[in-house]
């Protein structure tokens, strides 16, 4: 199973929530590999390890916030010795 198929089923909004929300995609790339190497054990992947696999990714949601009241700081990052571009997947 393709790790965006996974990412767009677990995205289904609630309408009672205040904001859209989206999958933290780095965590979601985290969960989905440490769940691949179980996939691939599989001719044919049992459903638990799918259910497994989304029910963890449905919990990074995080809010899709509009109108924020603070502007973002674009040079904070920049200033640093070394650079760092990526964050790493748990």
């Amino acid at each position: 199973m393709n790790q965006v198929l996974i990412i767009e089923t677990a995205l289904k909004n609630d309408p009672k929530n205040k904001y859209e929300y989206k999958v933290n995609r780095n965590i979601a790339t985290g969960i989905f590999k440490s769940f691949y190497i179980k996939m691939r054990m599989y001719k044919r992947v049992p459903k638990k390890i799918i259910d497994d696999t989304l029910t963890l990714i449905r919990r990074s949601k995080i809010p899709i916030k509009m109108e924020r009241t603070f502007e973002r700081i674009k040079n904070k990052r920049s200033r640093r010795k070394y650079h760092f571009n990526r964050k790493l997947a748990i």
